[in-house]
């Protein structure tokens, strides 16, 4: 039909790209990665690249770069976002308890190694992995609900996920 296929285009690159309808601006932030903006009464989204201090580097949809505050962007109202980033874990959408014991094991390390979970690590979705995962959303600006869904698997990533991942800014969860 001629629209963008994100996903597809992700893909080639070795990305997952995730679709938020009508996200808050603290999603962005909290997740920190590279994004995707739609913007309500605009036709072509931008690129969000970066965002160092008050200011964001944008691509326009000719390529080029564009900059406009935090506060620029947070006054306009998103239809939604693409988030674009690598999966190494594997993560998908699945009701806690659908999860494996492989794939609660890997997340489980990656909130051990931020200091929310101790050993011996969990291999099930228990009361003890859910409470990581609320701390590390709750430091993280994200909904502490603690269940495991997209945005916190994309944050998560993000922080423990080494010098390969994407990132608006220097990947440190703020204080």
């Amino acid at each position: 039909d001629g629209s963008l296929d994100v996903r597809l285009i992700a893909a080639r690159h070795g990305l997952e790209a995730v679709r938020l309808d009508n996200p808050p601006w603290s999603d962005i932030e909290a997740i920190g990665l590279p994004t995707i903006l739609e913007w309500e009464g605009e036709d072509r989204p931008h690129l969000l690249i970066r965002i160092r201090e008050n200011s964001a580097l944008l691509l326009s949809p000719d390529g080029r770069e564009e900059r406009q505050t935090v506060e620029e962007m947070r006054r306009k109202r998103l239809r939604s976002i693409w988030l674009l980033w690598l999966n190494p874990d594997g993560w998908t959408a699945l009701p806690a308890m659908e999860w494996t014991g492989r794939r609660v094991t890997l997340f489980a390390a990656r909130l051990n190694a931020l200091g929310y979970l101790d050993y011996p690590l969990p291999s099930s979705y228990d009361a003890r992995f859910a409470t990581a995962v609320r701390q590390f959303q709750h430091k993280s600006g994200l909904a502490a609900d603690g269940t495991l869904g997209p945005r916190t698997a994309m944050a998560l990533v993000r922080v423990a996920g080494g010098q390969g991942v994407p990132r608006l800014n220097d990947g440190r969860i703020q204080d």
